[in-house]
């Protein structure tokens, strides 16, 4: 499978002949779409003419018509471009009620002069399939969210090259994170954009104008449960549901915090590192960091107290017993109720 610069590159090479069939791998369309617009410009360049675009539905209505087009002279167009795409049957587990055989005829022998793509939005298919292995002749290229930020930033910067689009160098990073998706990122910066006027878009307007990802609410939940401060706990909670988090997930997310936390309070006061924590607990350093902040002036034994009644909660959610919005609404208080008996021991002490 080619990279997606490396199938730019060989697209927009004019020294070596145009591969007839491409196939476009990933959900990310505008990496798909700037593939394709590279191949309609490849072909107008050797066609000498206007290119014509045709897109066909596999999942709708199969592959004959869209080999077909392949077959045939355009009256109104020097060279064929043609798109097969819903192509959920080359995918794990995808069927087609539709014939095959068309597609696998035309592999074996393909026209010069035209180019079929097919287009796979998925992030894998299955390649014991005939087809799929057929297609694996000729280029694939790799249309998929990079799995490296830092390789994510590179091409985010460089298809947002041709907008003309100014962005301060911390802004690009806190777009990624917001988005995590180069073609929402390109839909966010475009409307970044009209909001700036043209001009310089800073981290404090992704700020302003781009959707936190849920980890931030969720984040910010937690943080206000294990500080123990209720009313922004509840409300906060309500933000994290409507925003499609699952209960259970936060009940556990609460629990792991408050085992970090217990960590923290016991081995800091004995002289352990932020970083040998993280190696021993598998915690992020920066989770480690912040569990130090919230742990700060509470000895482990508050955390350790905990633990048991948030297992108890978790226990009877799935067995049943709880509903998981009333067991959340309840590990918000029982923490707030620990913390502040806390509060109150330490006041009687002095």
């Amino acid at each position: 499978m080619l990279a997606w610069e490396t199938g730019l590159a060989q697209v927009c090479n004019r020294q070596q002949p145009l591969a007839p069939v491409w196939t476009l791998l990933g959900q990310e369309h505008v990496l798909a779409d700037a593939i394709l617009h590279a191949l309609a410009d490849a072909l107008a360049a050797s066609g000498g003419g206007a290119v014509d675009v045709q897109r066909f539905s596999l999942e709708d209505d199969g592959c004959a018509d869209a080999i077909i087009a392949c077959q045939s002279l355009s009256l109104l167009a020097g060279a064929t471009l043609v798109v097969l795409q819903h192509t959920a049957a080359l995918t794990p587990g995808g069927k087609s009620k539709h014939t095959l055989d068309p597609l696998l005829a035309y592999l074996d022998q393909p026209l010069p002069g035209r180019v079929l793509v097919v287009r796979v939005e998925a992030e894998k298919w299955d390649e014991r399939k005939t087809v799929v292995k057929r297609l694996q002749q000729f280029p694939v290229v790799d249309c998929r969210t990079p799995g490296k930020e830092q390789d994510a930033l590179k091409r985010l910067q460089r298809l947002a090259q041709p907008l003309g689009v100014q962005v301060a160098p911390d802004a690009w990073p806190e777009l990624w994170r917001r988005t995590g998706q180069l073609s929402r990122a390109m839909q966010e910066l475009l409307k970044l954009q009209t909001y700036t006027g043209g001009q310089l878009v800073t981290a404090a307007d992704v700020a302003e104008l781009v959707h936190p990802p849920l980890e931030d609410n969720v984040f910010a939940w937690v943080d206000a449960v294990v500080r123990g401060n209720p009313q922004k706990a509840l409300r906060t909670l309500q933000d994290v549901v409507l925003s499609g988090a699952d209960p259970v997930t936060l009940l556990a997310l609460t629990a792991r915090q408050v085992r970090l936390l217990a960590w923290v309070a016991e081995s800091i006061p004995r002289g352990m590192s932020q970083q040998e924590i993280a190696r021993r607990t598998g915690a992020h350093p920066y989770a480690v960091r912040v569990a130090a902040d919230q742990a700060r002036g509470l000895p482990a034994q508050v955390w350790l107290e905990l633990l048991p009644v948030l297992a108890d909660l978790e226990y009877a959610v799935k067995t049943g017993r709880r509903e998981a919005q009333q067991a959340l609404e309840l590990a918000v208080l029982e923490c707030a109720w620990a913390l502040q008996l806390h509060s109150q021991v330490r006041r009687r002490a002095y």
